[in-house]
């Protein structure tokens, strides 16, 4: 942590600061600022009140994210690490389209802040994680957007789930053992199908006449025999039912 010491020295018409700032391997700065009149020796002091980290400007006040607007963000991820097409949570989704993402926000929520503000609010250490919102939809963002799971999430989901993390304590799978649990990653099956083919209905079946429903005068009259049937029904060509159906016909037609 650094320490900050101040000394101010007035003399006529000029404002001598010393700005001694100590950290690790850095030097005492000497600043000088002159003035040559009342107005601006004021001038001098308010940029002196806003340049110091310990002092708030109302600037610095507005740039300030309130808690509505962080969850409105966590919000908005919460929407975006899905795939449009198949609703399947994707790790890295929202971290590969970079700024692009936040301008998007920015464009939906109509926020008087820049793109390049938003994202290093979210990429700040201090940003606030997810605590609102249900323990499935939090475990959703932890695992999507690579953030590590805190000992008290992972205590509460150990009892009901089983959770695999890196050296990172980041989600790498996630199991829900309940009925319908979350599973992380999601699998999807695809079925693709041509919608310029036709699809063919299968052909409807005929009443085939079984050989021991043709009566044995029909086979006596006509020559039936059990070689001829076999060879028909060996050739794929001939229709074996057809055969017989032709000797019922053969037979009727000689009485």
């Amino acid at each position: 942590m650094s320490v900050m010491t101040l000394n101010w020295t007035i003399s006529e018409n000029r404002f001598i600061v010393l700005n001694e700032i100590t950290k690790w391997g850095e030097k005492e700065e000497e600043i000088e600022l002159e003035s040559s009149d009342e107005s601006s020796d004021e001038e001098t002091d308010e940029f002196r009140f806003h340049s110091y980290p310990f002092f708030m400007s109302r600037r610095s006040q507005l740039k300030q994210f309130s808690w509505s607007e962080e969850h409105d963000m966590w919000t908005f991820l919460l929407k975006e690490i899905h795939d449009p097409f198949t609703g399947i949570i994707e790790k890295n989704r929202v971290k590969a389209k970079g700024l692009r993402i936040w301008e998007k926000y920015r464009d939906e929520s109509g926020v008087d802040r820049s793109a390049t503000s938003l994202m290093k609010r979210f990429r700040r250490p201090g940003f606030s994680l997810p605590v609102n919102f249900s323990v499935d939809d939090q475990i959703k963002l932890h695992y999507a957007l690579g953030i590590p799971l805190h000992d008290s999430l992972l205590n509460q989901v150990l009892e009901h789930a089983v959770v695999d993390l890196d050296e990172s304590s980041c989600i790498v799978r996630y199991k829900d053992l309940r009925q319908g649990g979350l599973n992380l990653p999601q699998l999807v099956s695809y079925q693709i199908r041509n919608q310029d083919v036709p699809i063919e209905e299968p052909p409807e079946k005929k009443a085939c006449l079984m050989v021991d429903e043709v009566p044995h005068a029909v086979k006596m009259e006509t020559g039936y025999s059990e070689e001829v049937l076999e060879s028909l029904v060996a050739n794929e060509e001939v229709d074996a039912t057809t055969y017989l159906e032709s000797l019922v016909t053969k037979f009727q037609s000689t009485k």
